[in-house]
This record gives structure tokens, C-alpha cells and sequence, in this order.
């Protein structure tokens, strides 16, 4: 993707509307960083390269990138194509002046090879075959490699999608949101986060306020290490979804090695990011207390039972 082509091409006028243009046939080929020739000629006879198309930019040596308005096909065997463009010639080139002119193009343009093949009521081995057709070059027919198709049981994940709010020294704010799929066995376990502030006296027990978070434990299965450390990082983001929901994680993850093997079970507290329960009763103190009141009072002269008066 993205290659960079230098090569020679000779200038051209059009003395009607004043456009640059521009053709080949023959010449050097440089290379794209240092502009030394390369020691490779090329030979196009009457043609330009394959991946120049109208709507495309080339850079001319001394006037910068132009768009390409046309592409004029010779009438003759005498003359080559011209890529006319929509860049006024100025009279700064003469005739047929030969200047380095740059193009970028792709090998393969994949957007041209995607399609999709539905499997839902496939059972066994196959391969695709595919039939390319094209009115200039000769139909080619590709073969694909055997492939097995089965039925099995989904296997259940977590959806992640991460990114960082700033830059700092491991994570980078590229304004991507990344994504990543990573299978589980366990589904989230809730464990939540309760805070509470109580007043005891002797005769009552007052909640002066309560706060309440979601907190979960999230699980992941056996993990190889690369994977490992990139789960590790992911939850390090102060911006993370799992499966459409707001988590930051909490305090250190727990990681366990399988073995000697190269896989590690990592377990992580993750809170509810977006979400906090918030119970505030407003009690003072003056509530809590008990009144002053008449002090308690004795009738010495009763039998049997207690009077309190």
C-alpha cells in the first residue's frame, strides 16, 4: 500500500486551455527517498503506468502535485498517452522537457477483492473458487486452500473497547477507540463496594449516609503471555466498555501462572464507572440524642412489682 513511483516523464502544453500535461515512453526510474537513479530504465511504448487513473494526483518536478483532469489516448503509433492535468503550465516548462514525476499507488487495492461467502448451511470441506474477469488481460481462476466447516458451540466474550484520555508514559490518547474480543468461562461475578456511615448509642443505631458501587470480578481464560500483558494494559485505560458499559478497574489484578506453560489466568476488580448509589438521611445530631426529660423516679412503699413514676 501506498508506494512511491519516480520516474521520468516529458512535459507537454495544451495550447488551447493552458494545461500541464504530461507523458511517458521511456526513461529513468529513481528511487523514492534518495531521487538516485536506480541503474533500472523503463519502456512503456505508448502507454502510462497501470495504476494512473482520472482523479488521481502526480507530483511534477517544479510544480508540485497536480490533479489529472484527462487522459488523452494517442491516434498514432508516433505519439504516447498524455495525463493532462488541471495545472497551468505558466510557460516555466518548455517542450518536451523531461522532469521527474512522482505517482503512489497500492499493489493491491483490497476494497476490489472483499467479498462474502455465507456458511450457515455448509457441513464438511470446502474451497472457494473465484473467476477474475477483465476486458484487457486474460480471465484468471483462483483456487482457495481446503477449509472445514463444523458445528460447534459458541464460545461466550467480552467485548472491550478501550482508549486513553491523555498521553503518558504507557498509554498513548490517539483518539481511536480500540477494540478487542476475548472469550471467558466465567460471566462477571458481583462483589459490590459498600461504604457506610452509622451513629450507635445505647438505645438506636442511625445510618447517617451510604454509598453503594457495582463492583464486579471480571475472569479471562487462559491467556499466552503477549496476550497476558495486553489485557494487563487494556484495564490500565481510564476510558474502558466492556460489553457497552462504563468499568474502571481497582487495586491490582491477580495473575497466576498455569504451570510451567506459557498461559496465565488473570482475575481483575473492575467498579462501575458511570453508576454510584448515593443514600444521604440528613439525621443531625440533635435527632439522634435523646431528650432531656424528668429523671427517674422510685416509690420505695410498693411491693412485688417496680413503679416508675
Amino acid at each position: 500500500m501506498n508506494i512511491t513511483d519516480v520516474r521520468d516523464g516529458t512535459t507537454k502544453k495544451n495550447p488551447t486551455t493552458g494545461q500541464l500535461g504530461v507523458c511517458f515512453g521511456v526513461g529513468n526510474i529513481y528511487d523514492p527517498i534518495t531521487l538516485l537513479d536506480t541503474g533500472v530504465d523503463y519502456n512503456l511504448g505508448q502507454e502510462i503506468m497501470s495504476w494512473i487513473n482520472i482523479g488521481d494526483y502526480i507530483n511534477i518536478e517544479g510544480a508540485g502535485w497536480c490533479y489529472i483532469s484527462s487522459i488523452q489516448q494517442p491516434i498514432d503509433s508516433s505519439e504516447l498517452t498524455i495525463i493532462w492535468t488541471t495545472t497551468d503550465h505558466g510557460d516555466v516548462f518548455s517542450l518536451n522537457q523531461v522532469v521527474k514525476i512522482t505517482s503512489i499507488y497500492n499493489v493491491v487495492d483490497y476494497d476490489r477483492y472483499e467479498f462474502e461467502v455465507d456458511m450457515s448451511g455448509l457441513l464438511g470441506y470446502y474451497y472457494l473458487v473465484i473467476n477474475a474477469i477483465d476486458s484487457n488481460f486474460t480471465d484468471k481462476e483462483y483456487v482457495s486452500e481446503w477449509f472445514d466447516v463444523k458445528v460447534e458451540q459458541k464460545r461466550k466474550h467480552h467485548l472491550i473497547e478501550y482508549y486513553n484520555s491523555k498521553n503518558n508514559e504507557i498509554n498513548y490518547s490517539t483518539g481511536i477507540t480500540f477494540k478487542l474480543r476475548v472469550p471467558y468461562i466465567k460471566q462477571l461475578e458481583w462483589s459490590p463496594l459498600d461504604e457506610q456511615e452509622i451513629y450507635i448509642t445505647d438505645t438506636k443505631t442511625v445510618l447517617l449516609e451510604t454509598r453503594l458501587r457495582e463492583s464486579y470480578t471480571i475472569s479471562f481464560m487462559p491467556l499466552p503471555t503477549a496476550m497476558a500483558q495486553k489485557i494487563i494494559l487494556i484495564l490500565s485505560h481510564d476510558r474502558i466498555q466492556i460489553d457497552g458499559l462504563n468499568y474502571v478497574r481497582e487495586g491490582e489484578p491477580d495473575i497466576s501462572q498455569m504451570g510451567n506453560t506459557n498461559l496465565y489466568i488473570i482475575k481483575s476488580k473492575i467498579v462501575r464507572s458511570d453508576y454510584t448509589f448515593n443514600n444521604t438521611g440528613g439525621t443531625t445530631i440533635g435527632e439522634i440524642l435523646l431528650g432531656s426529660g424528668v429523671p427517674l423516679s422510685i416509690d420505695s412503699s410498693q411491693d412485688g412489682l417496680l413503679w416508675v413514676e
